[in-house]
């Protein structure tokens, strides 16, 4: 039996599409493993399903789709039937396609500059929680504040000569956050909160019973 025909079957019984990991922990159990030469052949099973995994998900033998949310890692890229993808219903949007989305909205509604950063090309290989170090989007409000003449001469004295202000806003953009992400997408969100002066969490779609 070949590899791709069990990762074909593990993907037709699933009724979503699955993680790199979830693939390899069916696949291993599935009651045709053994019988797979592929599979058995091999010491580290986990890279020869990851190796099918990408040859057929590209070029013209393809049977396989990737869905991935705006992420370079293969931890975020979920794996689906081509043939299921109406069955799924499965949502084509990745959190780079909803920035112009997010970035109208919150300048109607807070008055915002805002630009979208480049985790990838900002991220730092020594910081360990690089990926937490930085928001999708970045968002400045100048503001004036109207001071009384009094106020205005006590905060002189402090060698503060302007009444103009920047207030910072974070935005963490998820396309779905449900039971398994929920405390990993906080924490993205509240890890802004040394620098902005208000952080937000976006979610595009979410679970009802995130929080039962």
């Amino acid at each position: 039996m070949r590899l791709i025909d069990l990762i074909i079957d593990v993907l037709k019984s699933s009724n979503k599409p699955l993680q790199q990991k979830e693939i390899v922990a069916k696949v291993l159990v599935h009651e045709d493993a053994s019988k797979c030469d592929e599979l058995q052949r091999v010491k580290v099973k986990s890279s020869a399903i990851a190796r099918t995994l990408s040859k057929f998900s590209v070029g013209t033998e393809s049977v396989i789709n990737i869905l991935s949310e705006g992420k370079d890692k293969i931890s975020f890229k979920k794996y689906f039937l081509k043939d299921m993808s109406k069955e799924l219903n499965v949502n084509f949007f990745s959190e780079i396609d909803l920035h112009p989305i997010l970035v109208e909205f919150v300048n109607y509604r807070f008055s915002l500059l805002c630009k979208t950063i480049n985790a990838l090309k900002s991220f730092n290989g020594k910081n360990k929680i690089g990926k937490w170090t930085n928001p999708d989007i970045v968002g400045i409000n100048p503001i004036i504040f109207s001071f009384n003449d009094l106020f205005q001469k006590e905060i002189q004295k402090q060698g503060v000569f302007s009444n103009k202000v920047m207030e910072f806003y974070s935005f963490e953009l998820k396309i779905k956050v449900d039971k398994s992400n929920i405390t990993e997408a906080y924490f993205q969100a509240v890890s802004n909160s040394s620098w902005a002066n208000y952080g937000y969490l976006v979610v595009e779609d979410y679970e009802n019973d995130i929080y039962s």
